[in-house]
């Protein structure tokens, strides 16, 4: 019979309930090793049985060191589970690894402490999507986080002696939490996608009994109306009161006022859910 003191222990370590572990210790004769060995493996069965829920919670993080960093989403079934310290920590241990090894998918290990998760937490737990970030010299980053379920990362090429510089990239990132670009200049669309949504436009206003040129020019309309809601130079930018001005007019402003360079380079967004 295994006293409560080598029960709890081995709680401890593995994160299972006393009951299983009890059994895994009546099983193993008292020995602790055989008796993490055989949680593990009855862990492990459970936790594939859990692969197939639904993981719709979980927690964005970004952690940057330097001029490099890494943003992550790891799933998780529910908002109980997301909000938990030891998941939080899970969470960081996993970009800790991924980030160190460079990776660009999951290995055996990462697979391996997820099982691990899903043992301890008794929830599906899902390593979703990730994104290693490396500076260009010369840059910086700016990030932002809404809660534990929305995360920005944003890399400017900027004047990094000037705090109004870095509060306007700032102002961006916020931008881009609340607005959701997809790319940041219309330019970066791909333009088989440009094209075929401009052909679809012309097409609509034709059925509508429009001109030929009249319909050009309306699709123009939609098209730039697209532009605003998938691209981040062309968004209005959500600090102007009046609505009237774009994020790329408060750029150029700041560039003619200033003579310094501006310019956003990339971003990264995740959101759960």
């Amino acid at each position: 019979m295994a006293d409560m003191e080598t029960i709890k222990a081995l709680k401890e370590k593995t994160g299972a309930g006393l009951m299983d572990c009890k059994k895994a210790l009546e099983e193993a004769g008292g020995d602790v090793e055989k008796a993490i060995k055989i949680l593990r493996e009855k862990g492990f069965a459970a936790a594939e049985k859990k692969a197939d829920r639904e993981a719709k919670e979980g927690l964005v993080y970004i952690n940057i060191s330097g001029d490099k960093g890494i943003i992550i989403e790891v799933n998780c079934e529910t908002d109980f589970v997301a909000k938990n310290e030891e998941f939080r920590e899970f969470v960081k241990r996993v970009a800790s690894y991924i980030l160190e090894k460079g990776l660009t998918s999951i290995d055996e290990k990462v697979e391996k402490m997820r099982k691990e998760a899903i043992m301890k937490f008794g929830e599906n737990t899902i390593v979703r999507r990730w994104e290693i970030l490396k500076l260009e010299k010369g840059n910086i980053f700016d990030t932002y986080q809404h809660g534990d379920k929305l995360g920005v990362v944003v890399e400017g090429k900027i004047d990094l002696s000037s705090e109004e510089s870095k509060s306007l990239l700032h102002d961006i990132a916020l931008q881009i939490a609340a607005m959701a670009p997809q790319v940041v200049k219309s330019e970066d669309l791909d333009k088989d996608f440009v094209e075929s949504k401009k052909k679809e436009f012309i097409q609509e206003m034709i059925n509508l009994g429009k001109p030929e040129n009249i319909a050009e020019k309306a699709a123009m309309g939609k098209l730039q109306k697209l532009f605003s809601e998938l691209c981040l130079y062309d968004q209005p930018f959500i600090k102007d009161e009046k609505g009237e001005k774009t994020v790329k007019d408060i750029i150029n402003e700041y560039k003619k006022k200033t003579g310094k360079e501006f310019e956003v380079v990339r971003f990264i967004r995740f959101q759960i859910g």
